[in-house]
């Protein structure tokens, strides 16, 4: 499989910006993980799953489970909707805002773990949404490579959460199948 060189730079950048940080970002993000347990008869409980499908395992287009992560992650844009610098890569245990309707200031921190090809934003003190994650993972779906978003936590407004989860996922999805088509050069 051709590898394209703009994942080679990406994932060189990332071990060595991770190897820098790991420590400290590593032992955030196990104290988020740690934290997120939630009550699930709490009154602001949510909980949704949303699979987007993106190509077949077997298509000639040929991208792989790691191409998909990879381009993930190159961009926050891509991880959540943000409003500001979208383009930016998503580091390990780093802090960035996303927007969630006309609010722009809900911060996140992120925590990659590629050996499952996972992403967790959790959500900070000050977000719309708080206490809660968002993990987006890529998987295999019945012979095609997909995005499984999962959300859990006790933030305001749970139902519209739930509500509007697809919408948000899928655009979201498609921007990175869209960006992977593009670097193919299709």
């Amino acid at each position: 499989m051709k590898i394209l060189p703009l994942y080679f730079k990406l994932g060189l950048a990332l071990l060595v910006c991770c190897s820098i940080q790991s420590a400290k970002a590593q032992s955030i993000c196990d104290s988020l993980q740690e934290a997120a347990i939630y009550d699930t008869n709490a009154k602001r409980y949510h909980y949704y799953e949303v699979t987007t499908d993106l190509i077949g395992l077997d298509d000639p287009i040929a991208i792989s489970k790691k191409d998909i992560f990879l381009r993930m992650i190159s961009q926050r844009g891509f991880v959540a909707p943000v409003s500001k610098k979208p383009e930016l890569p998503l580091i390990h245990g780093e802090p960035f805002d996303v927007k969630i309707a006309f609010l722009n200031r809900n911060p996140v921190i992120a925590c990659i773990d590629s050996s499952r090809f996972t992403v967790i934003n959790y959500a900070l003190k000050g977000h719309f949404l708080y206490p809660g994650y968002v993990k987006r993972q890529v998987i295999e779906n019945g012979g095609k490579y997909a995005i499984q978003t999962t959300s859990e936590g006790l933030g305001r407004f749970p139902k519209m959460d739930e509500k509007k989860a697809s919408n948000i996922w899928e655009s979201q999805d498609q921007k990175i199948l869209n960006a992977l088509i593009n670097d193919k050069g299709l």
